[in-house]
């Protein structure tokens, strides 16, 4: 839901080369149009916030809200790792997808510049290997086909247990 609106317009991430300035522009309005059709949808204004806010950093640098760091809630935190994990992995017609170590040094970049929350990129690190098989469209090895990210042991304050499946 994140990107819903990418379904309603032109294609410009299929695009073979770099985005030109108006291109840019339209790109970087997509949290907001998501934003403005999910919080339409009754029941759906918490989902709308997170997924508004999956390009906005914890630095207050992003686009299109500004939000502190304490107006970004650990599902937009996720989401916001979760998208540039696949968004690295998956083959874009300007790139090749990167391979595993190349991922976790971007992702450690943007933990380091304020940018990720560094608990959730922490997270994502400890099952790297399935994320980037998920990133793939493949399943994940971890007994059938889920990953129990957070335990009673896992990130203090946030979940006691959640499972990912794919």
């Amino acid at each position: 839901l994140h990107c819903v609106h990418r379904h309603a317009g032109p294609h410009i991430l299929e695009k073979p080369g770099p985005l030109n300035d108006i291109e840019r522009t339209i790109m970087d309005q997509h949290s907001y149009e998501t934003y403005e059709i999910l919080r339409h949808i009754q029941g759906l204004d918490e989902i709308a916030r997170w997924a508004a806010f999956h390009h906005e950093g914890l630095n207050g640098i992003g686009y299109p809200f500004h939000p502190s760091e304490k107006e970004l809630s650990i599902e937009a935190r996720i989401i916001a790792v979760a998208d540039v994990f696949q968004a690295l992995v998956q083959d874009r017609p300007y790139r090749k997808g990167m391979k595993l170590t190349e991922v976790l040094e971007v992702l450690n970049t943007f933990v380091a510049r304020g940018k990720l929350d560094p608990d959730i990129v922490e997270l994502a690190k400890r099952h790297q290997e399935d994320c980037f098989r998920i990133c793939q469209g493949k399943q994940p090895q971890e007994q059938g086909g889920k990953i129990k990210l957070f335990s009673s042991e896992g990130l203090p304050g946030y979940f006691n247990h959640v499972e990912a499946s794919v």
